[in-house]
Parts: C-alpha cells; sequence; structure tokens
C-alpha cells in the first residue's frame, strides 16, 4: 500500500466518523501541499468547507484567493475567504504571528459554521523542519501532533492527515493529476528561518546523514508517544487531586516534579488564560514545599489567586479586590523571587507593615479627593503625590494600602508610605512594597 492510497483510506474513514450535521473543514493555502489535500477529500466527500486565509500582505493575495474559490466552484464544495489583520511580511517573527492569527480565524469561523475539526496539508518534510526549529527556539516538544485541540469550549481539532507523505510523492501525484496550484514567492525568501531551514540547512544533512529523514521522524514519534502518555497521566493525577479547585499540598508533593510542574501550568492556563515559564514553575513549587504555616499567594492575576493555605493548594478566582495578597510572601505583578537580594530591600521606604495571620492586606484605588494621615495632620492623595514629584502619567496608577479595611499606606510607582502606627519594629514580621510588590520580611534581613 502506498502513502497516498494509506492517506486515502484514513482520509474516507474520517469522513464516515464524521456528523452528518457537521462539515469538515480544510485550511487551503492554494500551494501544492493544500491543493492535493482538497483533490483528495472533495472526491471522497462533498460535505466540507474550504477556509482560505488571505494574509493581505503581498499584491498576489486577492488573485490567490480568486483562484481557489474558482477551484472549489468546479469541484462543488463551499469557500470560505478568512481576511488576516494587522499583519506584515516586515514584522518580527512573522511566521508566528500569521499561525496565531489564521488559528483564531479558523476558530471564529468554525464557531459560526459549527465546525469541529479542520484539516492541514503539513507533510514529512514539515515535520522535520518543525522538529528543528522547535529545537533551535529550546522546546521539548519536538513533534508536530496528529491532533491537536484548538478551542475545548467548542470542541474544535486542528488535524494533520498527511504527515507520514513526503513531499516528493504529492509532488508527483499533482503532476499526474493536472492539478494546478500556486507558488508561493515568499516560499524562497531565507530571512525566514523555516526557508533557510529547508533550503540550505536540512539538503546538507539529507546528503551527509544516511536515513536521515527516517531518524528524525522517528524520533518526532518518540517524543509524540511520551508526550501523549504524560498528558493523560497528568490529567488523571488532576482528576484524583484537585477537588473544588483544592489540592493537598502533602498529596501534590508526592508527585513527580514533573508531574507538579504540569499540574500547575494546566491549572494556569485553564484558570488565568496564562502560560508561565519553567523557572517561574519551579519557583511556585519551591513556595509549596516551604513549612510556613500562613498564607502565601504563588500566583495573583485580575482572574484570581493561586494560593497555598491551611495545608492546601487553592485556586480563588473572581477575586474581589483586584490585587489581593493574604497574608502573602510575594506580590506578583507576574514576578516571584525567593532571592532577598531580588528585592532590594532598603530601597523601600518604612519598615513594614505589622501583621497577624487573620489579617487580611490588599490595595485599592483611592476615593476623589481621599485625605490620609501626613505629618501629624491629613493631606490629600493628589497633593502628597505631587509633594513627592510622582510623574503625572504614574499618579493614575497610584493606590491605597488597606488592612483589615483601615487606610495604613499609600503606594505609587516607587514610592511607599506607611503610617507609622502600622510599621514593624526590630524582629517583627513585616510587610514591604516595591514597585507595586508585597514582600513580607524579618527586620533582621535588611
Amino acid at each position: 500500500m502506498t502513502n497516498i492510497t494509506k492517506l486515502t483510506h484514513s482520509l474516507n474513514i474520517l469522513f464516515q466518523q464524521s456528523s452528518p450535521s457537521t462539515k469538515i473543514a480544510l485550511a487551503v493555502s492554494g500551494g501544492s501541499d493544500s491543493m492535493f489535500l482538497l483533490y483528495l477529500c472533495a472526491h471522497i466527500s462533498k460535505n466540507i468547507t474550504v477556509f482560505h486565509v488571505n494574509h493581505q500582505t503581498r499584491p498576489e493575495c486577492q488573485e490567490e484567493s480568486l483562484f481557489i474559490s474558482r477551484y472549489c466552484g468546479e469541484l462543488g464544495v463551499e469557500f470560505q475567504e478568512l481576511k488576516a489583520e494587522n499583519l506584515s511580511l516586515n514584522m518580527g517573527d512573522f511566521e508566528n504571528n500569521a499561525r496565531k492569527e489564521r488559528y483564531r480565524l479558523f476558530t471564529e469561523k468554525a464557531k459560526e459554521y459549527n465546525i469541529t475539526q479542520v484539516l492541514t496539508a503539513h507533510h514529512q518534510e514539515d515535520l522535520i523542519e518543525t522538529v528543528f526549529l522547535k529545537i533551535l527556539r529550546g522546546s521539548l516538544n519536538i513533534f508536530i501532533p496528529k491532533k491537536r485541540v484548538l478551542d475545548s469550549n467548542l470542541s474544535l481539532e486542528i488535524i494533520r492527515p498527511m504527515l507520514f507523505v513526503s513531499k516528493h510523492e504529492i509532488e508527483s501525484y499533482l503532476k499526474e493529476n493536472d492539478i494546478l496550484y500556486i507558488e508561493d514567492s515568499s516560499n524562497n525568501d531565507k530571512k525566514y528561518l523555516r526557508n533557510f531551514l529547508r533550503l540550505e540547512i536540512i539538503p546538507l544533512l539529507k546528503n551527509r546523514i544516511d536515513g536521515f529523514s527516517n531518524k528524525i521522524i522517528s524520533l518526532s514519534e518518540s517524543r509524540e508517544e511520551e508526550e501523549d502518555f504524560l498528558f493523560s497521566y497528568t490529567k488523571q493525577r488532576e482528576q484524583d487531586l484537585f477537588v473544588d479547585n483544592k489540592c493537598s499540598v502533602q498529596g501534590f508533593l508526592k508527585e513527580h516534579i514533573l508531574i507538579q510542574q504540569r499540574l500547575i501550568q494546566d491549572k494556569m492556563i485553564h484558570c488565568f488564560g496564562v502560560s508561565i515559564s519553567r523557572g517561574h514553575l519551579l519557583e511556585i513549587i519551591l513556595l509549596i514545599q516551604g513549612n510556613q504555616d500562613h498564607s502565601i499567594v504563588l500566583y495573583s492575576s485580575f482572574h484570581g489567586d493561586l494560593l497555598k493555605e491551611n495545608g492546601e493548594i487553592v485556586i480563588n478566582l473572581n477575586n474581589p479586590h483586584k490585587m489581593l495578597e493574604k497574608k502573602s510572601f510575594i506580590i506578583h505583578n507576574k514576578a516571584i523571587s525567593l532571592k532577598l537580594s531580588e528585592w532590594n530591600i532598603k530601597k523601600v521606604v518604612g519598615q513594614g507593615i505589622v501583621y497577624t495571620i487573620d489579617d487580611e492586606i490588599y490595595l485599592r484605588v483611592p476615593f476623589d479627593g481621599e485625605r490620609i494621615s501626613w505629618n501629624k495632620g491629613t493631606k490629600t492623595i493628589r497633593e502628597i503625590l505631587k509633594d513627592k514629584k510622582i510623574p503625572s502619567s504614574q499618579r493614575k496608577f497610584a493606590q491605597v494600602i488597606i488592612k483589615n479595611d483601615v487606610v495604613v499606606g499609600l503606594c505609587a510607582n516607587t514610592f511607599v508610605h506607611l503610617l507609622p502606627s502600622v510599621r514593624a519594629t526590630k524582629n517583627q514580621l513585616g510587610l514591604l512594597l516595591q514597585h507595586n510588590k508585597y514582600i513580607f520580611y524579618n527586620k533582621e534581613h535588611c
């Protein structure tokens, strides 16, 4: 069985298993690979919609769109032009930005047309190039997944059915069947890293190393199998450990460090919509491992907080105070540090806020005309900021420091003022603020 026969068989099965009430979308650029996939699919089923992304970056983009539209008309399949926004060939990392824009458009249009699967024409050489690109970018996921969930809410999947088919097989089939396609001139521009690898580096390696392509493909398949296992295992452990967004610290720390990182990363993505670096993950895990008996904020954002509290990892969503930091070692602004040298404690005015385990401390925006204690009297916050020569552009970011619903200080930019009555004395545990970050400290460290 040839690879193209094998591909045709798998596409038949895919269409047979799809729901008659929904269409399968094809991502078609007009190049040789996507026109090959379109031709095969259109001869299996007409229940397809062609998504063509017009990047609007070259004069010929509109002509390419018209070419694909006419060809879809000849085949009797639906055509949808998706126009990209704000893309330029001169922008930094154009390939990555263009891919993100394509996926955004796919998601938007799939929701409108009740589409749950989008097929792309990535082939064997694309896989090899992607492995090299990911190695150069320091990624461990050196593979192209055959399937990828693009939007879990829509159950929208990207499917790559052609990864085992070579470029040579595609070109031979196109020639035999007289299938027209578009030559994109930008594919020969070596300023793009993928093109440079394809045109210069990979051909040299193929000539030098016997079985080069098969070795790279084997490596990619092995990593994909490992990733599938780790993904499934992590999801199972997440279901076992987390109940109502709470997890026992003791149970969490019994897991392998790799699984701990993946559990936290998955929660960050699902609950807060962010992905954080490996170094940031390890700092969070160090905080979880610590023996502090008070609450620790592991991550904070407008969406909520990730806390270590009473022997549990707790996800507190929809934080009412926005910048709430309960009895925390660190205030983030998306930064975590355990190193006192990075905190620049000596630059902070004041000696910290005394607190007990039951205190709640947070920031809020000042009220119009709000006054606070100042030099044995009171002064408006506006006047204080002006006297302290805080730039007018920064004054709008000023916030008052609240302890148990009582104003105890003011911070703006690098300026921090704490009321004398709440400052920590020697050997008392206190709270400092630097660049709108809370830092608990013992005064002996200063």
